[in-house]
């Protein structure tokens, strides 16, 4: 880079004569200090300052060199400026000569003058990983297929500071003793290489030459100097030997740089040279490796993004393409870097635990800490990020394929480069569970409601892919089954080696593997529809749809064509190695839920309110179980607002009556059915024989209480639960369709009859419907639009239900009819009674006259209907006070005493 010079002369010469006469003074090198800091306006002393160990010589005048950081902690390259101040001055005149630089010269040897001591204790700081056991069962299996190259350029001797050699220090320890890498596997290529000339600054602020041994096992490491000649050597070397389950780690550190006239960001090697994106992007492109990881800490690293990024590369950055990188605060590392490595070890250089968020396996373990998973807790913990830090700030950046087996990929785990697998047939690793002690979901997984996974009764699937209910005839017996397929790899399916087989079973809550291979025929239908090998090609992330049909016939025929039937679906991918049989429990249920290569579809979709559909529960063949039958509508997931849907069952005698319920509402007339009041709706203690199947009812009815604008999809999920060990053993999920329609709003009037009797009549329906009238206990009384009901007999409530005709849909409206007393007055004339009536007597009335002291004879008269009054004795006895009580068929409605005068 060419020079430029500033010549400042703060003297100015009045005569040659003049100047020779006044006499010249020593500047010391903290006058020069002092000058240098007015002269860079750091009056707040954020600028560290260094001094040349020997005094330069100009045009035969001395100069102190100044060397000025002016973004102490940064990398380089970054701003800085070069001073030369004459060590000798006329007057407060001084001579300086200044440069602007972007790294500090290899060629001058420099001292601190004034540097802040910002790591303290820790400035001899190393990093110690404890090796791994040979014997642990957690060994990593992938150490044969995992390669690394460490780059750490320098640059100079002065601008390498001790920190970047512990950054390599502490990744190369963690891939040899946390990993297991073997070290021919790996490759370091740093400063001068084995050169025992000086290449960094050390601890101490000393020139001194690179340790060649960062482990400290006795054993050299580094064996190659920073040039690019080197770089490409060995890149290229390393990437050409790479195959498809291999994985190349490129780990970067040190300095870098933007090239303006370029416009590109590049890699400050050994000695100023330079490596530019294209020229890295091409050594990686040299071979065919599996997964290639690209960990960048230098500053500008963001500018290598969109060269090198690709399906299959994972590349990670300490900063935006315009952007330096700054190392730890109060620690001989670079930040990024150390919080990345510190993440995958599961520790940091000082020991404390590193817990980096992972996602949990089937059997409850943790998956491994990927490299995508490390980049996020490096980004969240960077003090750079988001504004922690007020003088300084990084942006990292991560490029890799979303949604992809890259996302899978750690040092000790190395996904397949192609992976089919059903989307929605597992939306995340967790093992369903129900608490039954408590009546409650505890991470409900839907298993069976894939979305990628529907039937169809035409083929029309690959445009139309919303499951249809099948509707088998003589005519049309033939189903078509849809699967969608995607690579979640990070490069192309080639058209073999997957097989997608799929099974299906008549609808039941619960299935086992016998009754998806047909072999409960006796008690539900089932097979397997076909088995085939996916011969298309499929890009990463791409999707393909796979169509299977399935033809009825026969006695299957005649089955399938009975109303309500329906057909549950489960498919399944293996790849070529791979056993093709279904996963399952030791019940025999299929995983659905702990793989993402199967899909399981059990669902039912209700054409209309009010029909009655059958629900199946049919327990595995295995061992007999106690189940409990769990209904959650979608109010159980969400509080969003949704039209008011009715949901009921209608149990056979199979279930006992001793199954304890809850969130259900039993019905007064019918003992066996059951209608959801809660969001969740338990019944327990279900006890049925492998080789008894029960048949329920489930049936639903909109309750009309508001108007409905646009159609509606209201969700119920049917589950079962084993009760031994909470186990989710199956489900089906209830689909139900809800059209627009205005509310239906009854009301109730009560007029009083002639007779005494209250008529009740509905109003405000403008629609065609039926009615029932209900009592207090539920127990139905009428039917019609009007309801006559005595008033006599006690206070009651009275509720009416109005079912429309066109829907089914229905609402209901409650109201009270108060107590008329029946009897008027009541009087004792000569031992007379004589007693009269509000309203006239309905048939079974009586009256039943004692005396109240208990010493006569009780008397019952019968009342005609009709009647307005009646008259008897009243009965011998000591006391003149009797009581008087009226009953209607045997039950006592009124009771009075009267005195006799």
């Amino acid at each position: 880079m060419k020079k430029r010079f500033t010549l400042i002369l703060t003297f100015l010469l009045l005569m040659l004569c003049t100047y020779a006469q006044k006499a010249s003074r020593l500047i010391s090198i903290n006058n020069a200090l002092q000058y240098a800091k007015s002269y860079c306006n750091d009056s707040e002393g954020k600028y560290d300052y260094y001094k040349g160990v020997s005094k330069k010589t100009i045009n035969g005048r001395s100069y102190y060199y100044i060397f000025v950081d002016q973004q102490p902690g940064a990398g380089w390259e970054h701003a800085c400026k070069h001073l030369y101040i004459s060590t000798s001055a006329v007057s407060e005149n001084f001579m300086v000569l200044s440069e602007d630089g972007t790294h500090p010269y290899g060629n001058i040897d420099i001292e601190p003058l004034e540097v802040k001591d910002r790591y303290g204790s820790n400035s001899t700081l190393k990093a110690k990983v404890a090796k791994l056991n040979s014997n642990d069962e957690k060994k990593n299996k992938f150490v044969g297929n995992t390669y690394a190259v460490i780059l750490s350029g320098g640059m100079n001797k002065i601008a390498n500071d001790v920190r970047y050699w512990n950054d390599c220090s502490f990744i190369y320890q963690t891939l040899r003793n946390r990993y297991g890498i073997p070290k021919k596997n790996i490759k370091v290529i740093m400063a001068d290489g084995t050169d025992p000339a000086a290449d960094m600054t050390d601890e101490n602020g000393e020139y001194s030459s690179s340790p060649l041994d960062l482990d400290d096992d006795g054993v050299a490491d580094i064996e190659y100097s920073a040039t690019k000649t080197n770089v490409t050597k060995v890149i290229k070397e390393m990437a050409s030997t790479m195959k498809d389950e291999d994985h190349l780690f490129l780990y970067v550190v040190d300095h870098g740089g933007y090239d303006p006239q370029k416009k590109q960001s590049y890699i400050c090697l050994w000695g100023d040279e330079r490596l530019y994106p294209d020229e890295l992007s091409g050594c990686l492109n040299t071979g065919d490796a599996g997964y290639v990881t690209v960990l960048m800490g230098q500053c500008y690293s963001g500018g290598f993004v969109n060269a090198l990024k690709g399906n299959n590369r994972i590349i990670a950055t300490a900063c935006g393409e315009d952007e330096l990188s700054y190392g730890c605060e109060d620690l001989p590392f670079d930040e990024f870097v150390y919080r990345w490595t510190s993440a995958i070890n599961g520790y940091d250089v000082e020991g404390n635990k590193i817990t980096a968020q992972t996602d949990t396996l089937p059997d409850g373990t943790q998956k491994p800490v990927t490299m995508v998973k490390a980049y996020e807790y490096a980004r969240n913990h960077d003090m750079y990020t988001d504004g922690k830090f007020q003088y300084a700030a990084e942006t990292p950046s991560l490029s890799y394929l979303n949604n992809s087996t890259a996302e899978d990929l750690a040092m000790d785990t190395i996904p397949p480069t192609v992976y089919l697998y059903i989307p929605h047939g597992n939306t995340g690793y967790v093992n369903p569970y129900y608490d039954s002690s408590k009546t409650v979901i505890r991470n409900p997984f839907i298993f069976w409601s894939s979305t990628d996974i529907w039937l169809r009764n035409q083929n029309d699937g690959f445009k139309s892919q919303q499951y249809e209910m099948p509707n088998i005839t003589d005519e049309h017996a033939t189903v078509y089954i849809y699967t969608r397929v995607k690579n979640r790899g990070v490069k192309v399916y080639p058209g073999k080696g997957t097989t997608l087989r799929t099974w299906w079973a008549e609808s039941s809550v619960v299935l086992d593997e016998y009754a998806w291979k047909g072999y409960r025929e006796d008690s539900l239908m089932g097979g397997e529809i076909n088995y085939a090998t996916i011969k298309d090609t499929i890009q990463p992330g791409g999707t393909y749809i796979k169509e299977f049909n399935y033809t009825f016939t026969e006695d299957r025929l005649e089955k399938a064509k009975r109303k309500g039937f329906n057909m549950c679906l489960l498919s399944f991918l293996s790849s070529k190695g791979g056993s093709p049989a279904m996963p399952v429990t030791d019940s025999g249920i299929a995983k659905a839920w702990a793989t993402d290569r199967m899909g399981q579809k059990n669902q039912l979709k209700f054409k209309g309110f009010g029909e009655l559909y059958d629900l199946v529960l049919m327990p595995p063949l295995l061992y007999p179980h106690e189940f409990s039958l769990v209904m959650a509508t979608d109010n159980a997931y969400t509080s969003q607002s949704k039209a008011n849907v009715e949901v009921s069952l209608s149990l056979p005698s199979g279930i006992s009556d001793n199954t304890l319920l809850k969130g259900f509402r039993k019905d007064k007339q019918k003992l066996r059915y059951l209608t959801v009041n809660d969001s969740i709706a338990v019944i327990r203690g279900i006890q049925c024989k492998p080789t008894e199947t029960a048949h329920l009812g489930i049936t639903a009815n909109l309750v009309a209480d508001k108007d409905i604008i646009s159609p509606e999809i209201r969700n119920l999920d049917i589950f079962v639960v084993d009760e031994a060990t909470g186990e989710i053993m199956g489900g089906e999920s209830v689909e139900i369709t809800v059209s627009p329609r205005q509310k239906i709003v009854p009301e109730i009037d009560k007029t009083v009859l002639s007779d005494g009797n209250v008529r009740l009549t509905a109003e405000n329906v403008n629609e065609k419907a039926s009615y029932e009238w209900y009592d207090s206990e539920g127990r139905l009384v009428g039917t019609g639009t009007t309801l006559d009901v005595s008033s006599v007999a006690s206070s009651s409530e009275y509720t009416l239900k109005v079912t429309a005709e066109k829907d089914n849909a229905i609402n209901r409206t409650t109201v009270n009819v108060e107590k008329t007393p029946f009897v008027k007055n009541a009087t004792v004339s000569r031992d007379v009674i004589d007693v009269k009536f509000s309203v006239p007597a309905s048939n079974g009335m009586s009256a039943r006259i004692s005396s109240v002291d208990g010493n006569s004879p009780v008397v019952d008269y019968a009342i005609k209907e009709g009647a307005t009054d009646i008259s008897f004795n009243a009965p011998a006895a000591s006391t003149k006070l009797y009581q008087l009580s009226v009953l209607l068929n045997g039950k006592i409605i009124e009771t009075l005493k009267i005195k006799c005068e």
